[in-house]
């Protein structure tokens, strides 16, 4: 539990298909990991499992100085379901090394679609992230056993601005004692995340991207 605290095969590319919210591409897919995968038979890991992965990563990796996760999976109130992903940030030294050789991600199991901060065909550009690559980076990974890790990585200085934490922060790992000392998760923030979501959504769905009333 969190209280408590594999090689890659070639991952699935999406075709492009513009004005079409990736997220709802993401859940359809996803429940129908274990269909794609070939390697069917063996079970989903476990969140201990994958815990224990994360932390063993920014353990070994001397560009990781921090772990912290940021979304609902850190919430006690939200009931556990397999379809939470695990909303990860490693804050690290640097940006670019990572961005440069994503073979980095293998360690985390085979997977059947990636997605990542600066792709046609992905968030950067709807959510206003297409830039300062060098102060934070992200991957959506759908892993063939059906587990999604949602996987940033962010300079002490960009970490330390909290441009992208809210109140489901949950430290996991500080060898340099840079993390904020914050109230446990809460629902606040995602209650609100979620409306920001929707409306993210609807507004790139509709034509002419905008809305006719307020969420």
């Amino acid at each position: 539990s969190l209280q408590n605290f594999h090689s890659a095969t070639t991952p699935f590319v999406l075709p492009r298909l513009p004005h079409l919210p990736v997220s709802p591409l993401f859940v359809i897919i996803r429940k129908n990991a274990r269909q794609y995968s070939k390697e069917a038979t063996d079970p989903m890991r476990s969140e201990q499992d994958i815990m224990d992965l994360i932390l063993s990563v920014a353990k070994s990796d001397s560009r990781i100085l921090a772990a912290y996760l940021k979304s609902s999976r850190t919430n006690p109130n939200v009931p556990k379901d397999v379809y939470q992903d695990f909303g990860l940030m490693y804050v690290v030294t640097e940006t670019d090394s990572f961005r440069q050789d994503p073979a980095w991600l293998d360690v985390f199991g085979p997977r059947i679609l990636t997605q990542e901060q600066d792709s046609d065909f992905g968030y950067g550009d709807r959510f206003g992230l297409r830039s300062n690559y060098q102060k934070l980076y992200s991957w959506l990974l759908l892993l063939e056993d059906g587990n999604q890790i949602d996987l940033g990585v962010e300079t002490v200085e960009h970490m330390q601005q909290g441009c992208t934490r809210n109140k489901l922060f949950l430290p996991l790992l500080d060898k340099i004692g840079c993390l904020p000392k914050l109230p446990p998760p809460s629902d606040e923030d995602g209650f609100f995340q979620c409306l920001a979501f929707i409306q993210r959504t609807l507004t790139h769905a509709k034509p002419g991207g905008k809305l006719s009333s307020p969420v």
